[in-house]
């Protein structure tokens, strides 16, 4: 879950300058999904998949 992680502190970092909590769990959301989708993706390509 690499990308999970450094996308996530990127954007708090962003969230945070624009003092915009609204926005952070928008984008956490929307993280969330493409991490479920690129996971997915990994697996029906028989990808290991980094835990």
């Amino acid at each position: 879950m690499r990308i999970f992680a450094i996308y996530q502190s990127k954007e708090i970092v962003m969230s945070t300058n624009q003092k915009s909590w609204e926005g952070l769990a928008h984008k956490a959301k929307t993280c969330f999904l493409y991490v479920r989708v690129s996971t997915k993706m990994q697996v029906e390509n028989g990808e290991s998949i980094e835990a």
